[in-house]
């Protein structure tokens, strides 16, 4: 049972040998241990890199919708009320701030983008 409530770096840590037990030699603990973190922590690396890529496709939807009534249109088609699309429709904001915009977030959120097909790494 105490098994099963380790956390995956626990996991790891434990199935760890499994990974380092091939032909070119089994490093020391010490090596071992800094390796192991290393890839625990790449979780968190692709996590920061995984909203990056989001909010890049956020602005570059926001790009492709040039004009600010097809930029309404398309907040209306996705659930956004008549008063905030057209706030965020006329805004002169660019691409790049405007996908930091709540409303913006809540017409394209990361479930939109996977939905369509988008794997990120790290989830």
């Amino acid at each position: 049972m105490k098994k099963l409530s380790q956390t995956s770096s626990d996991r790891l840590r434990f199935y760890g040998h499994m990974f380092f037990n091939m032909e070119i030699g089994f490093p020391d603990r010490k090596e071992q241990d800094k390796i192991i973190s290393n890839i625990s922590e790449t979780r968190y690396i692709f996590k920061s890199l995984n909203g990056w890529i989001i909010r890049r496709l956020r602005c570059v939807l926001w790009k492709q919708w040039k004009n600010p009534r097809t930029k309404i249109r398309n907040l209306l088609k996705r659930g956004i009320s008549h008063k905030q699309a057209v706030f965020c429709g006329c805004a002169r904001k660019k691409h790049w701030r405007m996908s930091r915009v709540k409303w913006v977030i809540v017409a394209l959120p990361n479930k939109y983008f996977l939905d369509l097909g988008l794997y990120l790494p790290g989830n």
